[in-house]
């Protein structure tokens, strides 16, 4: 009889600690900035916004999440606008020292189907050189994302106050 409550105290133990693994595991994603898993099925762009170091800037940039809910890879090969004189798919790169340098993606950008890509402050980003009009807080700015040849429009907010995304050391 001992025995068979000592097993039983076991079990429920087993249990509390994977319920409580769990449910920490799910608080450390919302807190480290992990995402939730994709539950559509198309092509989607979310939390886009647009933002220019100063009003008279005459370069800009626009970030946003590439959301593949699709069962297929897509490959984002440009960015248009007609706001811009230029417009280029730009990241960051480490030159060495602690130098950071702002280049072209050469090729564009793949995401995995059922996958994202983070375009953010300090990464991935859609360059506006040649800006005809200021960013004002506020605006509307019409890009054309071009995936796999086809154009996907999309309009963007401009948010001048909006703060980078912490990163978090693990």
């Amino acid at each position: 009889m001992q025995k068979k409550l000592y097993v039983l105290y076991i079990l429920v133990l087993a249990v509390l600690v994977a319920w409580f693994i769990a449910s920490t595991g799910k608080h450390n994603a919302m807190k480290y900035g992990k995402m939730e898993p994709i539950t559509h099925n198309e092509l989607r762009i979310v939390d886009a916004y647009a933002r220019a170091s100063s009003p008279t800037a005459k370069v800009g940039a626009i970030f946003f999440v590439i959301e593949n809910g699709t069962d297929q890879d897509v490959h984002l090969t440009a960015a248009k606008s007609n706001i811009a004189g230029k417009v280029e798919l730009h990241t960051h790169i480490d030159k060495g020292d602690g130098i950071m340098a702002m280049v072209e993606i050469e090729g564009g950008v793949e995401v995995e189907a059922g996958d994202r890509s983070k375009f953010k402050r300090g990464g991935n980003h859609v360059m506006l050189m040649g800006l005809g009009q200021s960013l004002k807080t506020g605006d509307q700015v019409e890009i054309e994302l071009i995936f796999d040849g086809k154009a996907m429009p999309v309009t963007v907010t401009v948010d001048n106050e909006r703060k980078a995304a912490m990163a978090h050391a693990h």
